[in-house]
């Protein structure tokens, strides 16, 4: 036995040696992360706007304005920005929310708009008191003052003439040619949400062709209205959809006369891949796995420090503070309203 020592020792040594010299990158959030390094060096890459892992040679600057029904942002170089549109129809009325920056003032642009802005939550509504219409054409809908450089709009609500709701989109001028595959793996799934009679939250895990709230849900006659966690609404009776679209991640609350069952076919994002922004304050979380799960099992810290509550739609609540768990599992096709003391981002955990 003594002269096995000498080789073992050399052979623990030369482990060691081996294991020391793996150099990669050591960053999980990645996605050239290297499970097998122990020495990071420097070569992490990271999935850009358009989902290549850091090879910014195949992003090109696109040129803006040139898609119909399109809105985009035109840097003044002084802190404000020209809101532009292009459409083939006359507006009515518009509404967008500022992404990445801080709302300061919104005024300009063409007509006589009355313009309404809230700096806390960067959202800007403008419309016509007298039925004026913004005339069909590329032009300026109106000028924004921010603090900081915005990553975009969203939320972007248009209307035209009578209250129609006109299906625009942000162009942020990204030319987009993937290579191979999207940043996260996905697949093609149906998913059917079961909404009972009443007051109901829900959501779904699903990215539908068309996410848009009138054109899910026009087929519904028991759906009374529908709300995102900013309050915006879906009247049906009145043919007013203020949501836009269904954003994954998110839920709304829906009151129906009925039980309905909605049909959902559409591509499906691996959980764990998809982030979720939970604002500070209140907001309606949705729910992105394929089966249920004690919500316990979901939530650790730091953001589980920062929730205050959790409730269903049935009022049961999860309170953290007193380890108290009224809801038991989270489940697919439901949402949950969750307060929180901080802004988070969150993951789901995998399937």
């Amino acid at each position: 036995m003594k002269t096995l020592y000498p080789f073992l020792l050399l052979l623990f040594i030369s482990n060691q040696a081996i294991s020391q010299d793996i150099y990669g990158c050591t960053d999980q959030d990645a996605c050239n992360y290297n499970s097998l390094a122990i020495t990071d060096d420097g070569s992490c890459l990271y999935f850009d706007t358009c989902c290549f892992c850091g090879d910014e040679t195949q992003i090109s600057n696109g040129s803006v304005g040139d898609e119909m029904n399109s809105i985009w942002l035109e840097d003044n170089g002084n802190g404000t920005y020209n809101v532009n549109y292009n459409t083939d129809t006359e507006i009515a009325g518009f509404q967008f929310q500022v992404e990445g920056a801080n709302l300061i003032s919104a005024y300009g642009g063409v007509g006589h708009f009355s313009t309404f802005f809230s700096d806390s939550t960067g959202i800007v509504v403008s419309f016509s008191f007298t039925g004026e219409l913004i005339s069909v054409s590329p032009g300026n809908l109106i000028i924004i003052e921010l603090e900081g450089p915005p990553s975009g709009l969203s939320n972007i609500v248009v209307s035209g003439a009578g209250g129609t709701n006109l299906e625009f989109v942000y162009d942020s001028g990204l030319d987009c040619t993937p290579i191979e595959e999207e940043c996260f793996p996905q697949q093609t799934l149906q998913q059917t949400i079961k909404i009972d009679s009443g007051w109901n939250i829900f959501s779904s895990y699903i990215v539908a062709e068309n996410m848009n709230i009138s054109g899910i849900f026009s087929e519904f006659e028991e759906v009374v209205i529908i709300k995102d966690a900013l309050g915006n609404a879906y009247l049906p009776s009145w043919d007013f959809n203020a949501i836009g679209s269904m954003e994954l991640g998110q839920a709304y609350q829906i009151k129906v006369t009925e039980d309905i069952n909605v049909i959902l076919d559409g591509l499906y994002f691996q959980p764990e891949n998809s982030p979720i922004i939970i604002n500070e304050g209140w907001n309606l979380l949705g729910y992105l796995r394929l089966e249920p799960i004690n919500l316990e099992l979901l939530f650790n810290d730091p953001i589980l420090s920062e929730i205050v509550i959790i409730k269903n739609s049935e009022g049961l609540a999860f309170l953290p503070e007193y380890e108290f768990n009224g809801i038991g599992d989270f489940e697919p096709g439901k949402g949950y309203q969750i307060k929180v003391n901080s802004p988070q981002t969150f993951y789901y955990l995998e399937n």
